[in-house]
């Protein structure tokens, strides 16, 4: 029995030694890679901002089209995980590893257009993401918000709400 459980141990040992290496270096991009992304728009501090809440087909051909019309404009993607975070590269996108709707108002000039698409393929989640971004950029000039909805309740909503400064667009497709 203890020679059975000495080997296991010698087994399991082995494996978390040529594991530990694999796990540091892949913790060590991923911090680089975030790191990397941040300075990325510290550096976009005074450019125009297009910042898109999801990335999928839909987004990445609107980045393109943005990137053509504005070439010196940052666009950044708000994203955790996708299959597509290559495709982004083409419009020279920036991935932040967070929800659209926590980013914060300090994070750019004042005088620098800041606008916002909720471009999400769940209808209801881009009207959430619209009510937190309208909360927290209404009294900020030069931000716009495009919110991709169709229903007549998101027409009703956003027409009602208060919005201050900020300009507010729906999208049906």
């Amino acid at each position: 029995y203890n020679l059975n459980v000495s080997k296991i141990m010698h087994i399991y040992f082995g494996v978390l030694f040529v594991s530990a290496p694999i796990c540091t270096f892949s913790f060590v991009l991923s911090f680089f890679e975030s790191a990397t992304s941040y300075f990325r728009c510290l550096f976009a501090y005074k450019k125009d901002m297009y910042i898109l809440s999801d990335i999928s087909e839909k987004s990445l051909v609107l980045a393109k089209s943005i990137r053509t019309k504005f070439p010196r404009c940052a666009i950044v993607f708000a994203e955790t995980e996708t299959r597509l975070k290559e495709h982004t590269k083409d419009c020279n996108g920036i991935i932040i590893k967070t929800d659209i709707e926590k980013i914060k108002p300090g994070m750019h000039s004042k005088n620098a257009k800041l606008v916002f698409f909720a471009i999400e393929e769940n209808e209801s989640k881009n009207q959430e993401v619209a009510i937190s971004i309208i909360n927290n950029f209404k009294n900020r000039k030069n931000t716009e918000l495009y919110v991709f909805a169709s229903s007549t309740e998101s027409e009703l909503l956003f027409d009602s709400m208060d919005k201050g400064c900020m300009k507010v667009r729906r999208i049906n497709e």
